[in-house]
């Protein structure tokens, strides 16, 4: 994340320094050994690998590597130049990978893209995305497991949006993407669950699962401590683990709290999504979920409105001359 909006960069300054109460965390987490990786932004899990790709520009690497030992088994080359590296995400076929350049600080991108991967031949094809109005930064893309539908989680300081791509990606046209739900605030990554009828979103500290495709939340919950946590990924299992950013960290794995557990384990089909977005605003201070609970004394909000209110302004301007 090298170049940041006003508001990411509050967000950050508020939240990296402050200690969260840790999650459960299940014994010996691996450490990533390789250098290379810096950024680590999406994160996938499958098979006693781990999947990661460094956030923002640059080369374009998927770097594999073994659960046991934190070493890179192999890299995938996929992009000479792109814009905003952010996610992961596995596809419905079993050699299928999807990379999201998809992040865009300043909201000035007339466009994303994803690309498809094919883990087995590294044959590629790129997508490009496109909202319906104006630009919007994101650092989540998830995949169907059921019928690979795409869908891109937007980060945004007072609760974000899902939009759903296409159900056919056209590759000589851009794919306009549609909103269907509110999701939390400040999302840096997300997955489904292997079952198709779950997703989980994370924050910097905590982390919300949501029924599918109705988007009603679950259960929200404190991550472990991280430098700056970035990446989530559900294994085949339904083994939740998360990544942060930084030289040597750690890839966590997450107990998940008995409420979302039991959750997950129901058979009863969730409703339809509605089409359009799902309007839940009075659930904002609880879905803000990275900032601290102190952080929302009188004070604290105001300062939070105020900066937004001064974003907003300073955008105009910028539309206007």
């Amino acid at each position: 994340m090298r170049r940041c909006s006003i508001l990411t960069l509050v967000a950050m300054v508020l939240v990296l320094g402050l200690p969260a109460a840790a999650g459960a965390v299940t014994p010996d987490p691996v450490r990533i050994k390789d250098p290379a990786i810096t950024e680590s932004s999406g994160l996938l899990a499958r098979d006693g690998e781990f999947y990661t790709v460094n956030d923002s520009g640059g080369r374009g690497v998927v770097f594999v590597i073994d659960a046991r030992t934190g070493r890179t088994t192999r890299t995938i080359d996929f992009s000479d130049g792109p814009r905003d590296v952010e996610a992961l995400a596995f596809g419905r076929a079993d050699d299928e990978l999807w990379v999201g350049d998809i992040g865009d600080n300043d909201r000035v991108r007339p466009g994303i893209s994803v690309t498809r991967i094919s883990t087995e031949t590294e044959e590629q094809t790129r997508y490009r995305l496109g909202y319906p109005t104006e630009a919007v930064d994101a650092e989540a893309l998830l995949v169907n497991p059921t019928n690979g539908r795409l869908y891109v989680a937007s980060k945004e300081i007072l609760g974000g949006t899902l939009y759903a791509a296409p159900a056919q990606l056209r590759r000589r046209a851009v794919n306009r993407l549609t909103p269907v739900a509110d999701v939390g605030s400040v999302v840096t990554d997300g997955s489904f669950f292997p079952d198709g009828r779950h997703v989980i979103l994370r924050g910097y500290l905590r982390a919300t699962v949501y029924a599918f495709p109705s988007m009603t939340s679950v259960g929200t919950f404190s991550l472990p401590r991280e430098k700056q946590g970035e990446g989530i990924a559900v294994s085949d299992s339904g083994r939740v683990f998360v990544s942060s950013e930084g030289k040597d960290q750690p890839i966590l794995p997450v107990t998940l709290p008995a409420r979302v557990r039991a959750a997950l384990a129901g058979r009863t089909p969730d409703k339809g999504l509605r089409g359009t977005v799902t309007k839940a605003r009075d659930q904002a201070l609880d879905e803000t979920s990275w900032l601290p609970g102190g952080l929302w004394t009188t004070g604290g909000l105001v300062l939070v409105v105020l900066l937004g209110a001064g974003w907003l302004v300073a955008r105009r301007r910028r539309a206007g001359s």
